[in-house]
């Protein structure tokens, strides 16, 4: 299957700009090469385009970001849409009060430059209960009758 290319034309960057969700595009060296306004506001980030040229670790609480690395490395080499940690509680993290959130990302890998990159999404699941035990936390969804 082909992957998508993103055009860096006009057109591609109002819109990608205009998009209501927390999305941003990161090269395959996971430098972020470009983030919209929701995402930015997600992680507590008040600079408009702060993120440009850092890396995606900055996004990962401190005591994680090796694990995150070799996560990545992994994802490099098995390229494919996928929802990244299924099982796992992610956590966002804000470096200006070093909060952490809930959060889930989806990786879409895509040709950016003639260059490998991934396009993500983070969603933000702090207003889901979470129920934290010992070594697991799940995640709990309640029904609405």
């Amino acid at each position: 299957m082909a992957l998508p290319i993103i055009s860096d034309g006009e057109i591609g960057r109002d819109l990608f700009q205009m998009m209501p969700v927390a999305v941003a595009l990161a090269d395959d060296d996971g430098t972020i090469v470009q983030a919209i306004r929701p995402l930015e506001n997600l992680f507590g980030i008040v600079s408009r385009n702060y993120l440009k040229g850092k890396s995606v670790d900055e996004l990962v609480h401190p005591d994680r970001r090796k694990t995150h690395r070799e996560h990545r490395k992994f994802f490099n080499a098995n390229q494919k849409v996928r929802q990244m940690g299924v099982g796992m509680l992610l956590e966002g993290y804000r470096q200006c009060d070093g909060a952490t959130f809930p959060c889930q990302v989806m990786l879409f890998p895509t040709t950016y430059e003639n260059k490998a990159c991934v396009i993500f999404v983070v969603s933000d699941l702090s207003f889901l209960p979470i129920k934290r035990t010992q070594g697991d936390t799940e995640i709990a969804v309640q029904k609405t009758s």
